[in-house]
């Protein structure tokens, strides 16, 4: 062996060396690099020793660059399978975490729609959950998927529940505590009973001439709502023309038309 290759030898015992010093002390794999080597050798192995320490430049030589990975990998006992094992580990939790952030963004928003009253919730379950968002935001869910194994699922549909579900004070404040869910169903029978009082009141109106005036007694608010066919209406009044006295009741032809004429 030559000076050179000596020299190279003892290099590469060092770099090993280093390596295995990152292992002993739980660095992962996956992030031993050449700056951890060289500052392990400068800083912890031989800190005062430069014989000893190994720069930068000389792991980026070809040779040092294209065994560097092989070294790591006895060292830590991995084979490349393993390390495409692991990766796609990896792959596959970062997906999971991305697609729970996601989901529970959709369950907030899905929150708040049901304490505007703007999502009727008769009750907040898995399914309910799940098949909202499916619905709506167009995501691949399995039917059972908040009851699944898969970490992170039930605890997300747990605490989009909770906060449904959890106390809130009331304007009056008071000491009652009503929930989330109770707000929303009392927002959601308001807006029940307001479109039937609605209803209610225009059916106490009427427009005549353009303007909409009150129902009283007398009006004929019992003709209101009721629509009359026209081709029907012009054989009534041919049959009843002969019948008519020169002084007509006006209420009683009203009626009798109504009563004849309307579109059943």
């Amino acid at each position: 062996m030559n000076k050179n290759e000596q020299k190279q030898s003892e290099k590469i015992d060092l770099v090993r060396e280093a390596i295995q010093f990152l292992k002993n002390n739980n660095v992962p794999l996956k992030k031993v690099n050449k700056i951890d080597v060289v500052l392990t050798l400068k800083e912890r192995l031989y800190p005062n020793n430069k014989d000893k320490q190994i720069s930068k430049n000389t792991l980026s030589k070809p040779f040092y660059k294209n065994n560097f990975d092989k070294w790591v990998k006895e060292i830590y006992g991995v084979s490349n399978a393993d390390i495409r094992a692991q990766r796609s580990k990896e792959v596959l939790n970062k997906n999971l975490s991305e697609k729970l952030k996601r989901i529970e963004k959709y369950g907030n928003e899905l929150i708040n729609k049901i304490a505007q009253g703007k999502v009727v919730c008769p009750k907040f379950t898995k399914r309910f959950l799940r098949d909202w968002i499916v619905e709506n935001k167009g995501e691949q869910l399995s039917e059972s998927i908040f009851s699944s194994s898969t970490e992170g699922y039930k605890e997300l549909y747990e605490r989009l529940s909770a906060k449904l579900l959890a106390p809130i004070e009331n304007n009056n404040k008071t000491s009652e505590l009503v929930s989330l869910n109770e707000v929303a169903k009392l927002k959601q029978e308001l807006q029940v009973y307001k479109k039937a009082l609605d209803n209610l009141i225009t059916q106490q109106f009427v427009v005549l001439n353009g303007v909409e005036k009150p129902l009283v007694e007398g009006d004929g608010n019992e003709f209101k709502g009721i629509f009359i066919d026209k081709y029907t209406l012009y054989g009534y009044l041919e049959f009843i023309k002969k019948k008519l006295g020169n002084k007509i009741d006006a209420y009683e032809l009203f009626k009798s038309i109504a009563d004849q004429c309307k579109i059943k």
